[in-house]
């Protein structure tokens, strides 16, 4: 089973970091995918390497397709390596393109944590 964690700078670090590790813990090969294989940093300084480039890494059988908080999702959001693939590929979630495979995400309306 493969899942997928989006990554970008400025990710909530909490929103990546335990989801990554359940992910693993339920048994998932988890991949870091970000718009280009380089390091990104949260929004307090955490450091991660992205393991794959969005461009080949979705094109792949993910079970689960996650995007931590934070302005990641905004800046992934206007990356054309991480939507084309993603409306190629049938992902719920990418504008009600009426696909099939989940997308989970954790978003809060401003002014929250």
């Amino acid at each position: 089973m493969k899942a997928a964690v989006l990554v970008e700078d400025l990710f909530d670090e909490r929103e990546l970091v335990y989801p990554y590790y359940r992910l693993r813990e339920l048994g998932f090969e988890v991949d870091l995918v970000g718009p280009e294989l380089r390091e990104y940093r949260g929004k307090s300084g955490l450091a991660v390497k992205a393991t794959r480039d969005a461009r080949s890494a979705l094109q792949e059988d993910y079970i689960v397709l996650w995007i931590p908080g934070g302005y990641a999702p905004d800046r992934l959001r206007r990356s054309r390596d991480v939507l084309e693939p993603r409306q190629e590929g049938g992902w719920e979630g990418c504008g009600g393109c009426g696909v099939s495979r989940p997308v989970g995400s954790h978003l809060r309306r401003p002014g929250e944590g």
